[in-house]
């Protein structure tokens, strides 16, 4: 009876560690999409575009808004699944 309980006990414990492992996979490929929405910004505000044209301007400026408001939602987004990862699995640490 015991035996059965251990090998209960190393699957709930193996199925932990492979969620754990999955949400763990998702948070580094968004923050990797995150972090290129800012190495983009990065790109562009340091080789703006030379026109005349106020129209490309303003679309510049558009786009970089809202590259920058994505970002920063991401970001949000991210700290919100770390937190929660912390909070529901004691055992999981973040800063690993």
């Amino acid at each position: 009876m015991s035996l059965r309980s251990n090998d209960t006990n190393e699957l709930k414990k193996a199925e932990l560690a492979e969620r754990l492992a999955d949400k763990e996979y998702i948070r580094k490929f968004r923050m990797f999409f995150t972090g290129l929405i800012f190495a983009i910004i990065s790109f562009v505000r340091s080789h703006p575009i030379s026109t005349t044209s106020s129209y490309i301007k303003i679309i510049e400026i558009t786009a970089l808004s809202c590259l920058l408001i994505s970002g920063f939602w991401r970001i949000q987004v991210a700290s919100a699944i770390a937190y929660f990862l912390c909070s529901n699995f004691p055992c999981y640490s973040y800063h690993t």
